[in-house]
């Protein structure tokens, strides 16, 4: 990715760098790992793990194709109070 960050104008990559506002670099980191293929041209990463820049989360992003097994399915229901605590962090209504 070195040609990458050159050309973003990023001299140091860092956590802060990389959790900014530049989405053109974390779109870049992206597709950097969904192309990376091993020597027998299998791909090496099934998606990114990274914690949220507006807290301490936890997300996923999965390529497409990376196999998934429901192991649960769950209605959530807007009463749900779990739901109505982190709408009400981030002042979210739920309809």
């Amino acid at each position: 990715m070195a040609s990458t960050l050159d050309a973003l104008g990023i001299a140091n990559l860092d956590i802060a760098t990389v959790r900014g506002p530049n989405r053109l670099l974390t779109r870049a980191i992206a597709e950097w790992a969904y192309s990376a293929k091993d020597d027998n041209d299998e791909f090496l990463y099934s998606g990114l793990r990274y914690e949220s820049r507006l807290g301490p989360h936890e997300c996923w992003a999965l390529f497409s194709g990376t196999p998934i097994d429901l192991i649960e399915e769950l209605t959530i229901s807007k009463e749900r109070t779990d739901l109505q605590v982190v709408a009400r962090r981030y002042g979210l209504t739920v309809h």
